[in-house]
């Protein structure tokens, strides 16, 4: 069995460039554990809980930029 209480951490960076010029538009970055909270203990984990630990943590990062994206087009 494999026990941790944190996996890492898991950096998104972020640019949005204008197509013709290059110019930078938008610059984000997050840094986040996407570690189950285990409230702090040793907690067994194994590839399966990892990988979807992983994959949740993309896709709030994925709606995140949606929401922020569909904004914009609203103004």
């Amino acid at each position: 069995d494999v026990y941790t209480r944190s996996y890492g951490l898991v950096t998104l960076v972020l640019d949005l460039h204008d197509s013709q010029s290059g110019e930078i538009l938008a610059r984000a970055a997050d840094r986040r554990d996407p570690t189950r909270d285990t409230s702090s203990s040793l907690a067994s984990v194994n590839t399966a809980m990892t990988r979807s630990d992983t994959n949740r943590l993309f896709r709030h990062w994925a709606n995140l930029l949606r929401e922020r994206l569909d904004s914009f087009r609203e103004m």
